[in-house]
């Protein structure tokens, strides 16, 4: 990593160049217009020369101007324009050398020179500004892809050990529960909450795999919905789940697809206030689409729910009861797909419209 005296250095190197060789072409041209008999029309088309070296001094002040980060690349600008300069100045030079020998008459080898080169330092420090600016977005793009992986790793120990500890805590807790010398129905609601701690453990795990990954997966969608809710229906016997699948439904998607069902069925089910909820689970082929719908007749997802979709992660994790909603929305998100969700007092509706394979 270069010290900030290196880079001053080196920007102050840049700078002083590029002003000492437009200075130098600047009053050679202005001494060779002044001295010279041409007649007005030529001397105005030898203003050319000095207006492109102040035209690139513009330009590279204003370009460094809106980010002062550029400022270390200013010996490259510079060093393309000396090369821009020196290439068209030797080919003006040479140009006039083969005009004086074949004995047409245009101009002196150094008036030459010093014009072609004007143009050359304007066209080269433009290409370098150009190349300074790559080489900046390359680096920047570096930089944040490691701060990145940086990030990742540190919040995926954080998740693990959370996780652990959750897991540890809950289970010490489920041990005492019935041991407890309390109501039916307050340990009822002690065991509800130890799950709801299980619960969260896991959805953490989900979305470290949802963030963690953009790795697509080809399955069909009909296979995949008809398990999971075969395994939720198994699971919650008092539920009534209704599937209607097409005999084949191929999708591209993220690789967090089951988890996503689950996710949307599971809590049709266990949000519903009624004794034996109702949920049916529709898949439809559309063109070039795969929709998964999920609908039941519970009390519609919460307005604060909903919102969750709009939040960034930190602030979904402040309320954790949408978890599940923003993994699903992520998820949807990561395959490319759209979530459409209509929720009343009829209950609700989730549909995932995902990418046909």
């Amino acid at each position: 990593m270069i010290d900030d005296r290196d880079q001053r250095r080196t920007v102050g190197f840049g700078v002083a160049s590029l002003l000492i060789v437009s200075f130098l072409l600047l009053a050679t041209n202005v001494a060779l217009i002044l001295r010279s008999n041409a007649a007005e029309v030529t001397v105005a088309f030898w203003l050319i020369a000095p207006t492109a070296v102040i035209v690139l001094l513009v330009a590279v002040a204003v370009w460094v101007r809106a980010d002062r980060d550029r400022a270390r690349y200013l010996t490259r600008v510079a060093a393309w324009a000396f090369v821009g300069a020196a290439a068209l100045g030797i080919g003006g030079a040479l140009n006039g050398y083969l005009n004086a020998v074949e004995g047409v008459r245009l101009g002196s080898t150094v008036d030459l020179f010093v014009g072609w080169a004007a143009g050359g330092l304007l066209d080269g420090g433009l290409i370098g500004i150009y190349d300074a600016e790559r080489r900046l977005e390359r680096e920047r793009t570096e930089e944040a892809r490691q701060e990145a992986e940086q990030l990742a790793a540190g919040l995926s120990v954080v998740n693990r050990v959370l996780r652990h500890d959750l897991r540890n805590h809950a289970t010490v807790l489920e041990g005492q529960i019935d041991a407890l010398d309390a109501d039916d129905e307050d340990v009822e609601t002690i065991r509800r909450h130890v799950d709801r701690i299980v619960e969260l453990a896991e959805q953490g795990r989900q979305m470290e795999s949802v963030l963690r990954t953009d790795d697509r997966i080809v399955v069909d969608a009909s296979t995949v919905v008809e398990r999971v809710t075969a395994d939720l229906d198994a699971v919650h016997a008092d539920a009534s789940i209704t599937v209607t699948t097409p005999d084949s439904a191929p999708v591209t998607v993220g690789s967090m697809f089951e988890v996503a069902v689950e996710n949307v069925v599971e809590n049709a089910i266990v949000h519903n206030d009624s004794p034996e909820p109702t949920v049916d689970v529709t898949v439809t082929n559309g063109d070039g689409t795969v929709a998964v719908t999920v609908s039941d007749d519970g009390p519609g997802i919460p307005d604060h729910e909903l919102d969750m979709r709009e939040l960034p992660a930190e602030s979904a994790l402040e309320h954790s009861n949408g978890l599940g909603l923003w993994l699903v929305d992520w998820f949807v998100e990561r395959s490319e797909g759209d979530l459409h969700i209509e929720t009343d007092d009829d209950g609700s509706r989730v549909r995932m419209v995902l990418p046909r394979a």
